[in-house]
């Protein structure tokens, strides 16, 4: 028989409500989560890439970590026509009309400095490529790459709303292009 405790718990209730207690709490405190998924937010500040190595022609480029394989800092020229000249793909999938600007177009140091390089290195988009009867759909589209297994994806962007990447695996999975 276990005895009960003057507030009517049992030893092992004592024992198991730190437990619990614990558990409900993990996640609550910024060091469990230090890229804060749940408000698309992170602490981790500058990121740079690790140490590139410098490879021969012999050399396998899959078999090296750390290799760039594609880079492009959007110092340039950022209208449409740049970045389809660069190889991307633009596009306009909203339900109606397209707006008074591009979908996309040049960066502007009035709006805010780019990350790094000149103040209007980047790439923007807003609202006004859309009227105000129809959704904002804007696609911008990296140059098609070979790409293989463990091969990774940096980049920067700024917004007020969560920017999320779903976990697709296949190609085409967007646009069918």
């Amino acid at each position: 028989m276990i005895k009960e405790s003057a507030s009517g718990f049992t030893l092992i209730q004592w024992l198991i409500l730190p437990l619990l207690a614990g558990s409900m709490l993990y996640g609550s405190f910024p060091s469990d989560n230090p890229t804060d998924s749940r408000k698309g937010e992170s602490s981790i500040e500058n990121y740079v890439p690790e140490i590139q190595e410098t490879i021969s022609e012999s050399d396998s480029i899959n078999s090296l970590p750390n290799i760039i394989y594609y880079s492009d800092s959007f110092n340039g020229a950022n209208d449409t026509t740049s970045l389809k000249n660069r190889g991307y793909k633009v596009f306009y999938r909203g339900t109606g009309p397209q707006g008074l600007t591009a979908s996309w177009f040049q960066g502007s140091s009035i709006v805010f400095p780019a990350f790094n390089g000149s103040s209007s290195g980047y790439v923007a988009a807003n609202f006004n490529a859309v009227t105000s009867q129809n959704n904002i759909d804007n696609w911008l589209i990296l140059p098609s790459k070979n790409i293989v297994k463990g091969d990774s994806l940096f980049f920067f962007s700024r917004s007020i709303f969560r920017f999320q990447i779903s976990g697709f695996n296949k190609s085409n999975v967007f646009t069918n292009r």
